[in-house]
């Protein structure tokens, strides 16, 4: 079906920055692609990037195990605070997957997800939340290696019921690194559509699931925009870090904070020159408000850091001007950090309220989207990494227990207005 170009809100100069921003991410896809291909057989398989097991012995002090370990060991329960809330609920297991993805419709499966499985007390829940992290991150972006727990919305999330699926997308992590220019928003949209409906079957081994909603951040976000709207295969939609209006701060933060070659970097030095990450200890400006962030979860940021692609940089600027989101079907639930540089502020979006933020994007939604907005005070656009991230935790077990639920029975349509609100209200 054809789809009506509309320009969005891009104010005095933003579209030009947004164009400059772009151009070094254009120019190396244009080189890669006159590159000769690299056969699956020759990507990056056993040389892949540290998983979270790897990293945590060799950064900072007192990181949570990893997969591997908690195959073994049982994870203990959620930060304090949470767990008094919890009152000693279910422990966390989790188990690492390996899922055979192909990148476009008819191609094999040549390629490989990587993700971790969690369950309460290992017994898989009607609902499975498929959690999509964002560019240069990686599946610990939800259950950050830092202070046991206290980043973790894996371990906020599951012994409220719900099991979660945390997955490296496509090019980044532990999954399989095709060719830079085979990495974009399409086959994102594709490769997650792959997991949904194996989710739906057999739960890769754990028994179908009744219900998934996708959890994404920034890319993730892009990414789940366009998979639900698409495949319109999931239950709902939670929404972090993405909106619809790009501070012009926001784009030349991309200009200037998201052209370093990866393979500068020893650790991705077989990546082809299309892979890119962040400039070295920039992550501080781009992804936080530094007044409401421990500088030791920035310095752990920098340290697990990962990459995203020029073609994924490329590729997602045009959505913005497609209604891709009025395609979707599902309940959604908006969340955006107040002081997020990247899309609010001057020149960009209202973020100033939950009511603000929700006359800003609900054009952009249908009306069965029951369109939810949170925002979360002094947070910069890492949500999961700023001191009072549970706030935001809390906000999505409230809207995920009344618009989806943890039971095999479906939730009514739009249930009666409830407005999820800013934190701290």
């Amino acid at each position: 079906m054809a789809r009506l170009f509309r320009t969005l809100r891009f104010r005095s100069g933003v579209r030009s920055l947004l164009l400059a921003a772009l151009l070094p991410a254009l120019a190396v896809s244009l080189v890669v692609s006159a590159s000769p291909a690299v056969p699956a057989s020759a990507e990056l398989a056993a040389d892949r990037a540290p998983g979270a097991a790897d990293r945590a012995s060799a950064e900072l002090p007192g990181p949570a195990p990893g997969a591997a370990d908690r195959a073994s060991a049982e994870l203990p329960g959620p930060a304090p605070g949470a767990a008094d809330r919890a009152q000693a609920g279910p422990t966390i297991e989790c188990r690492e997957v390996n899922i055979p993805v192909a990148l476009s419709e008819g191609a094999p499966k040549d390629y490989t997800i990587y993700g971790e499985m969690c369950a309460p007390n290992g017994e898989p829940t009607p609902t499975v939340q498929l959690l999509l992290h964002g560019g240069t991150y990686s599946h610990i972006y939800w259950d950050f290696p830092y202070q046991d727990g206290k980043y973790s919305y894996v371990r906020h999330t599951v012994p409220r019921g719900y099991t979660t699926l945390a997955i490296d997308r496509i090019g980044a992590g532990n999954s399989s690194h095709p060719v830079s220019t085979k990495v974009g928003l399409e086959s994102n949209a594709f490769t997650v559509h792959q997991i949904v409906q194996r989710l739906r079957t057999d739960g890769l081994g754990a028994g179908s699931f009744s219900k998934v909603v996708l959890v994404g951040h920034s890319y993730g976000s892009f990414t789940s925009w366009l998979e639900a709207s698409t495949y319109r295969d999931v239950d709902g939609v939670i929404v972090t870090g993405a909106l619809h209006e790009l501070a012009p701060v926001g784009a030349a933060s991309i200009a200037t904070y998201l052209s370093w070659p990866a393979a500068l970097n020893p650790r991705w030095r077989q990546l082809d020159p299309g892979y890119l990450t962040t400039r070295p200890d920039t992550r501080a400006p781009f992804f936080y408000n530094t007044e409401n962030a421990d500088p030791d979860v920035i310095a752990m940021d920098e340290r697990t850091k990962e990459t995203v692609t020029a073609t994924e940089l490329a590729t997602f600027p045009p959505r913005m001007y497609i209604p891709t989101t009025e395609g979707i079907r599902v309940p959604v639930f908006l969340v955006v950090g107040q002081k997020d540089a990247v899309w609010c502020g001057t020149g960009g979006a209202d973020c100033t309220s939950a009511e603000a933020v929700e006359a800003s994007e609900s054009p952009h939604y249908g009306p069965e989207t029951c369109l939810q907005t949170f925002v979360l005070p002094n947070s910069g656009h890492d949500v999961n990494l700023h001191l009072n991230a549970h706030d935001w935790y809390e906000a999505a077990d409230r809207w995920t227990d009344r618009f989806i639920g943890s039971s095999a029975e479906r939730s009514a349509a739009c249930p009666a207005a409830q407005p999820v609100g800013s934190g701290g209200e």
